[in-house]
């Protein structure tokens, strides 16, 4: 899959057209890990537990665990090496990484799994406002 790098700011969101959906958003309460666009996030500070939706991709995960933390320690490497190992036309990765807070220069990656047609958009964009 491909795995493409975003910033999420106040104007930006993740949304899927087709499912006319935003899955993510600076927002917390626009963050929709329901959507039928969503299918799995890591996040580097619990990426060996993630959510997955799609049984085919956690059993794949899983399998894939198994073999690599026998030879490296868990990192956003081994996650990467997962991602782009999946050949699914129908889905993306997008990912960004966030500060934890102001005061603690500590950030977390995270990777979104998402129907391939998903795009980041400024939610104040006339394109968007016409939906």
């Amino acid at each position: 899959m491909a795995i493409i790098p975003f910033s999420l700011s106040e104007r930006t969101i993740l949304y899927c057209p087709s499912t006319e959906e935003i899955i993510l958003s600076y927002r917390p309460e626009e963050i929709n890990e329901q959507a039928e666009a969503f299918i799995a996030r890591w996040s580097n500070e619990a990426s060996t537990k993630p959510l997955i939706k799609d049984v085919t991709l956690q059993t794949a995960w899983e399998k894939f665990l198994e073999r690599e933390f026998k030879k490296e320690l868990f990192s956003d490497k081994i996650v990467n090496k997962f991602l782009n190992g999946i050949d699914d036309p129908e889905w993306v990765v997008y990912t960004t990484t966030f500060e934890t807070s102001q005061y603690l220069l500590e950030e977390i990656t995270v990777w979104y799994v998402v129907l391939a047609d998903t795009v980041v958009e400024d939610r104040y964009s006339d394109s968007f406002l016409s939906r």
